[in-house]
């Protein structure tokens, strides 16, 4: 009785639905509708900053947010909590919500993939993001069938990828025409403070200790598939041979995730907002990312850089990173970063050896924050999205 009294509901509210969507004086159509599942959370500076860019920049723009993914980055805070405290102009996604607009725009598979139902329903042109995981695996079918199904929807009108491998693996397996991939390296950032270095502490002269910084959600046990245990060995290494290294993490991690027994000095510092990056990174050195690929589950991987990794050498920090997978299209190993094997004896000499050279390690920083600031400038990022979304719209 239940099930049918649901089914009824349905399609009462889709019948509404087709009629306000025909109603066009009492429902006007929007320029652009975002379909999230964690906006206007915080702790995601891409998605916010991406999303807040459409606002300032077309006139009709309504976000509308599942709340789904809240549990990912450990927030037990209800939806609702979440807008009123960030965003209260953010709409909650519900089935029947009539999504009357000249394009829809998302992010990620799995999010892409979950609303179609609501974008096809609606008759609405779709553009999206395929970042790295959200449910974007290489080689595995659950992946390719809903991959398949986007492509195949009569409403699907471009993708952006962010990385090359990304590029090649919807060409190589003819998920979808050339002509509808868009290609952005990167991912979204925060403006660049151009003046960053001004404040920088440096390791012996504004400061006496040599610290080194691990960024990155927990998706698994020990937060294996970023090489948060390699980290932790790299540093016991490093501690063992010098006294004044300091170590730093951000994330849900604890001493309970890997033992630090022989690191002397060590900050867990939780989840930090990104309001407060600026300050944090303003003494450190390095931030070390050994990324696993495939570890997570088999086929997933992360982009490169890193969100965290772009955000710290925006802010003067070296980056020391592993790039397994070849991503890397604009950086240039010891000239703007490290690039580091999954090894923590190799990880802790190549540290060790602009340790001992500060001068080397901070000439380094500098060339990559600059590298940084071009890659990620508004105008590559941005810019470049809202041209993508405009020309969409303009085939409405």
């Amino acid at each position: 009785m239940k099930t049918t009294s649901k089914a009824l509901i349905r399609k009462l509210t889709g019948l509404i639905d087709e009629i306000k969507y025909r109603i066009v004086f009492l429902f006007p159509r929007q320029d652009l509708i975002i379909l999230d599942d964690l906006y206007p959370h915080p702790l995601s500076v891409f998605r916010n900053i991406e999303f807040k860019s459409y606002t300032n920049t077309f006139k009709k723009v309504h976000i509308y947010s599942s709340g789904d993914a809240l549990g990912a980055v450990h927030d037990k805070r209800t939806l609702i909590d979440v807008i009123k405290a960030y965003d209260p102009n953010t709409l909650v996604l519900t089935h029947h919500k009539l999504l009357k607009s000249k394009l829809i725009y998302s992010l990620f598979l799995n999010i892409t993939h979950a609303y179609l139902p609501y974008i096809e329903r609606n008759k609405v042109p779709f553009v999206f993001t395929l970042y790295p995981g959200g449910g974007f695996y290489l080689n595995q079918s659950d992946s390719d069938k809903r991959l398949k199904r986007i492509f195949a929807s009569p409403y699907f009108r471009k993708v952006i990828v962010t990385q090359k491998i990304t590029q090649s693996y919807l060409l190589d397996n003819n998920f979808c025409p050339p002509e509808c991939i868009e290609f952005i390296y990167g991912v979204v950032s925060a403006p660049m403070n151009q003046n960053i270095w001004n404040n920088k502490k440096l390791f012996g002269i504004d400061k006496q200790t040599f610290d080194i910084c691990f960024i990155a959600n927990k998706n698994m046990a020990q937060g294996y598939d970023k090489g948060y245990d390699l980290f932790i060995e790299s540093l016991k290494i490093l501690s063992s041979k010098f006294t004044n290294i300091k170590v730093h993490v951000v994330g849900p991690y604890s001493e309970k995730d890997c033992s630090t027994v022989g690191i002397k000095d060590i900050v867990f510092h939780g989840f930090i907002n990104h309001d407060k990056f600026e300050l944090f990174f303003k003494d450190k050195d390095i931030i070390l990312s050994p990324n696993r690929p495939f570890a997570l589950k088999n086929g997933a991987f992360d982009g490169f850089p890193t969100a965290s990794c772009t955000e710290a050498s925006a802010n003067g920090v070296a980056m020391f990173i592993s790039d397994v997978l070849e991503q890397n299209l604009y950086y240039r190993n010891g000239e703007d970063c490290v690039f580091i094997e999954n090894d923590p004896i190799k990880i802790s000499e190549s540290i060790e050896t602009y340790l001992k050279e500060p001068d080397k390690l901070y000439t380094l920083a500098q060339a990559g924050l600059k590298s940084t600031q071009n890659i990620y400038s508004y105008e590559n990022q941005i810019i470049s999205r809202i041209n993508i979304l405009k020309a969409e719209m303009k085939n409405f």
